[in-house]
């Protein structure tokens, strides 16, 4: 027997390394957005190793207001 249905793709995670690449803030900056709700939550792999998704990052930078001069 045959299962016709298709696995969803997987979605690809960024480490807090990966992140601060992409986001110019520091370390505690983030992790306070974080706490405020200002940035996507991270999700706990281990004790030690947090992860984000990529699209909810991605997704977050889109939503950032543009800077405009005289603003």
């Amino acid at each position: 027997m045959t299962d016709d249905r298709t696995m969803p793709e997987a979605r690809h995670m960024l480490t807090l390394k990966q992140i601060l690449r992409r986001v110019p803030v520091g370390r505690s900056t983030l992790m306070r957005m974080e706490a405020d709700g200002r940035f996507p939550r991270g999700v706990m792999l281990t004790g030690n190793r947090k992860a984000w998704f990529e699209d909810e990052v991605a997704n977050w930078q889109d939503k950032q207001p543009r800077a405009g001069r005289g603003n």
